[in-house]
């Protein structure tokens, strides 16, 4: 299957809306990126899960449908959330390529992927540990993060999650980005503690 051309914008022409979209203090901006990945935009440029490189199989086919809509290289953003260490969502290409040329962004993760994202070479001072049960206050932004079971829910000795779910405040405005999980009882009962959210964005 050759790759497809899906969007109807991208490149420069999606990464100059991002830039220049002006939002109102009741208001969210939001862009898919393709698979888990979106951009949101309030007082803050936020990308979660973006996934923009290629993914080979081992005979070197691309395992996408569709390519990124621009490289990671090209990307403007204040922080960068990842749910989970799956190459979909936390891609070290795309990480690398973001850091880059944008040094001063943060890279707020799940235990685990802080360990596996200073392991790929990325400044300890970019990278910020979230949990469940520590919310983050961040400039123009609180984090608040939910335990996932991607199957299950999976925590180490030390207490570093690897799988999380993220609900970020802005202005008032709660956006949820479940990544990837399974429901289950527990999870319900920790949706069921945070307010309801404005949008909310699920995986199928």
């Amino acid at each position: 299957m050759g790759i497809r051309k899906v969007w109807c914008k991208q490149g420069t022409d999606l990464l100059k809306e991002i830039r220049n979209t002006k939002v109102a203090e009741d208001e969210l901006a939001i862009w898919y990126l393709g698979q888990c990945g979106f951009a949101v935009k309030q007082q803050k440029v936020i990308y979660i899960d973006p996934f923009l490189n290629d993914l080979q199989d081992e005979h070197g086919n691309s395992k996408r449908y569709y390519m990124p809509p621009f490289r990671p290289e090209q990307v403007e953003a204040d922080y960068v959330f990842c749910t989970h260490e799956h190459d979909d969502h936390m891609a070290r290409e795309t990480l690398s390529g973001i850091y880059k040329n944008n040094k001063e962004v943060r890279f707020i993760l799940p235990g685990v992927c802080r360990d596996i994202a200073k392991e790929w070479g990325l400044p300890e001072k970019n990278l910020i540990e979230a949990g469940a049960d520590r919310p983050l206050e961040l400039e123009g932004l609180t984090v608040r993060g939910i335990q996932t079971a991607h199957p299950t829910h999976w925590q180490g000795e030390d207490g570093k999650e690897r799988s999380l779910a993220w609900d970020l405040e802005m202005n008032g405005l709660h956006l949820l980005h479940m990544g990837d999980t399974y429901i289950t009882e527990k999870l319900l009962r920790d949706l069921k503690k945070l307010q309801a959210p404005d949008v909310f964005l699920v995986p199928i």
